[in-house]
């Protein structure tokens, strides 16, 4: 082995992290929360390195907010260096990142906010059950609606993410109302045409598609981003489960404990 001095160092600390999460595709999302440990002292003098004599873990039956988000049991540890432009010294410093993953529990959203802004949505139809030749009946039903769309957004925004970009949600959100504006159009407009009996069949017959064709793209989309996310969940899992082999086969091999050893020694002596 090298000469090089190993040096331990075991904390129990107690503290509040916060981490920049990507929320395009809110509420069907997964986060990574990364723990970045840099020492002061520069790459030359110190690495910081995993040690491959202990497994990681983690404690998901102490998540308190189990109820939200699902925490997996998996944790990845890396090592990197600091970049030298973002240096004042012209030094790189040695980092560690700790990376777990979370995945949110969208059933709260789905039920509580979509469910309810296509009930709403699916209201605009019953305009057409108004007879054609009052239009301001039946725009005093589709405004209505929109209204109660704009007053139920503006209520469910307290409990959405403040961010200065549209979410899997919002869009969602936006398209109903957009809907709704074309519904209040065709109301408007079923007085002006020569033949407003077909011209109500074919808004009916068009609309509708649009809804359907619009819900089954969303669904592909939505299927598509969950399916992504699971494979990146799977592989980190694999990657972990990988690196506690590694450990078991060492151990049972040599009946001792390796702690203090990073991954590159303890291949060296799996060769022995």
């Amino acid at each position: 082995m090298d000469d090089i001095p190993i040096v331990q160092i075991t904390r129990r600390v107690q503290a509040t992290f916060k981490e920049p999460m990507k929320l395009a595709n809110f509420p069907f999302d997964y986060q990574k929360l990364t723990i970045k440990l840099r020492s002061r002292w520069p790459i030359d003098q110190v690495e910081l390195m995993k040690n491959m004599g202990a497994k990681d873990t983690i404690r998901t039956d102490s998540f308190t907010a189990s109820q939200e988000w699902k925490l997996y049991g998996h944790l990845l540890c890396d090592h990197d260096v600091t970049k030298k432009d973002l240096s004042t010294s012209d030094k790189q410093f040695p980092l560690y990142h700790i990376t777990m993953h979370v995945k949110r529990k969208s059933g709260f959203y789905v039920w509580n906010v979509a469910l309810l802004m296509f009930l709403i949505m699916s209201l605009s139809f019953t305009a057409f059950s108004v007879s054609p030749d009052k239009p301001e009946s039946r725009l005093s039903v589709s405004l209505t609606l929109l209204l109660t769309s704009v007053a139920f957004k503006f209520m469910i925004s307290q409990n959405l993410p403040t961010i200065s970009y549209l979410t899997l949600l919002d869009k969602y959100v936006l398209l109903c109302m957009i809907f709704q504006c074309l519904v209040a159009v065709q109301n408007a407009l079923v007085s002006a045409v020569s033949n407003p009996v077909a011209f109500d069949r074919v808004s009916m017959a068009v609309l509708g598609g649009l809804v359907i064709f619009a819900h089954l793209v969303l669904g592909i989309v939505i299927w598509r981003k969950k399916r992504k996310a699971n494979n990146v969940l799977r592989k980190a899992k694999k990657e972990y489960l990988r690196t506690g082999t590694s450990i078991e086969r060492f151990f049972q091999r040599t009946k001792c404990s390796i702690t203090g050893f990073t991954d590159g020694e303890v291949t060296r002596v799996q060769g022995f």
